[in-house]
């Protein structure tokens, strides 16, 4: 049953310089690979302790841990369905568009960080934020947080803050005009960082 911890428990807590308590890196809905390369199937915190799976969401009865090629097939061609529509320009844009739906699932198997996503199109209207809309509903649902572009550092921070306080697992910077030069992104290595912006062509 969910409780709230009493207010000596946590002061105590916050008083003691190392609890020995594992790292907590993200709380999930959807099922995601740990650490161990398992999948998070039940509701709770991975034995290692780095990922914890909250009540909401539900495993496919069909995942499993070792995966057949057909498999594999089955699921490379219902993502294929799912970008097919979306003008991409090349074999390698829609590799980073799956790279970009699957490293949700993947990314407590990777240690250090990893790459944030760039979409790109000539014009308003290409589908660009239906694009990161799309391959992050899987693991994100709806909460995804989109923050405009800031014209200065400590903006650029309150937005992305705010963004993290409401628990969004993936943030969207929204059309890009300009050379993204922040130092706020690079201390985001965990968190899953989609930007839009104008170009010549609908690219991931």
């Amino acid at each position: 049953m969910d409780a709230k911890p009493p207010g000596d428990v946590i002061r105590d807590m916050l008083a003691t310089p190392d609890p020995l308590l594992p790292v907590l890196n993200r709380i999930v809905e959807a099922p995601v690979c740990a650490l161990t390369g398992l999948l998070q199937r039940s509701r709770g915190i991975t034995p290692r302790g780095s990922l914890a799976r909250t009540r909401t969401g539900r495993t496919d009865s069909r995942c499993t841990d070792e995966p057949t090629a057909d498999d594999v097939r089955e699921a490379v061609r219902r993502l294929m369905d799912v970008l097919l529509d979306f003008p991409v320009v090349s074999d390698a844009d829609m590799a980073h568009a799956f790279g970009l739906a699957l490293l949700p699932f993947a990314r407590d198997m990777i240690v250090g960080p990893t790459p944030n996503h760039m979409i790109e199109s000539p014009c308003p209207g290409s589908g660009k934020n239906l694009l990161f809309d799309t391959v992050m509903s899987p693991a994100a649902g709806g909460n995804i947080g989109v923050v405009a572009e800031a014209r200065n550092e400590e903006e650029m921070r309150k937005r992305i803050t705010a963004q993290l306080r409401n628990g969004r697992p993936a943030i969207l910077l929204d059309n890009i005009t300009r050379t993204l030069d922040s130092g706020v992104l690079p201390q985001l290595s965990r968190q899953r960082i989609g930007m839009t912006g104008y170009s010549d062509s609908l690219k991931c």
